[in-house]
């Protein structure tokens, strides 16, 4: 186990507690989890052991709030490539995924954030399919079906092959690199972008779920959704994946790498 003072945050040694995920996307409903990072210092890597000591430490005093009934279900998840604890607030019922130096998970929550500013419709399609998904219990990706960052991604990707497409290809705003800040202001040049495309909110939703059903048996055949080309590519993983959307910042990772069931995109085979 690390000590106390293998970690640095603001100068009386505190972490910072940053947001990131559905929230700072402003994707986030009344049922959306609190996703929260917990960052150590801003100029070193911490790594991934660090990240692990650093929860069960947070775990310990979770315990003893869990004792007095103000938290449940305390969780600790570090199989996953992010090692995160579940827990959930007694009093609201809200569950937190609490992290540690997930600067990744912040980066991109702000850049899909910046993103969506181009266009209305998608934020407002990602609402309606992560929606869907919570009511056809697909958006869950430790029971091995969607995460909502998968979600976000595909519905962005949809949004970029449509004719005429609605947002970019990814490498075009992240043309200046990947921060944040640099994004936001070359994503400002592309507003309306998809204004010549008038698909209705119902009119993507439906063609979005033919688009995945359509590929339902070409996932292990290599297709691969990349937002960063805005296309469908060719890809071989190290290992087989039953759904395969690209990272847009770190190409060698799939954000659908959870989905381990068949999971069904037909819109007609539900009541």
């Amino acid at each position: 186990m690390e000590s106390e003072d293998s970690f640095s945050g603001n100068g009386d040694g505190s972490p910072v507690v940053e947001e990131y995920g559905s929230f700072v996307m402003d994707m986030f409903d009344g049922k959306s989890d609190i996703d929260l990072s917990l960052n150590f210092n801003n100029s070193i890597e911490v790594s991934r052991q660090k990240k692990i000591s650093a929860l069960y430490r947070f775990n310990k005093k979770l315990q003893s709030i869990q004792s007095k009934g103000h938290v449940t279900g305390l969780q600790l998840i570090f199989s996953a490539r992010v090692p995160i604890i579940k827990v959930t607030d007694s009093g609201t019922g809200i569950e937190c995924d609490l992290s540690v130096d997930n600067r990744d998970g912040i980066n991109k929550s702000h850049i899909i954030r910046a993103i969506s500013d181009i266009d209305e419709r998608f934020r407002k399609l990602c609402f309606l399919m992560k929606s869907w998904a919570k009511v056809h219990d697909i958006n869950s990706p430790k029971d091995s079906t969607l995460s909502s960052f998968s979600i976000v991604s595909f519905v962005a990707f949809h949004l970029q092959t449509r004719n005429p497409p609605i947002l970019p290809p990814f490498s075009i705003l992240l043309k200046e690199g990947d921060n944040p800040a640099y994004v936001a202001k070359v994503v400002e040049t592309y507003f309306n972008y998809g204004k010549q495309n008038k698909e209705s909110l119902a009119m993507l939703f439906i063609t979005l779920l033919v688009k995945l059903a359509s590929v339902e048996n070409l996932w292990q055949k290599g297709f691969c959704a990349s937002l960063y080309e805005g296309s469908w590519i060719l890809k071989s993983w190290k290992c087989s994946y039953s759904m395969s959307v690209e990272d847009f910042i770190d190409r060698s990772q799939n954000v659908a790498r959870a989905v381990r069931k068949k999971v069904k995109f037909n819109l007609w085979m539900y009541p």
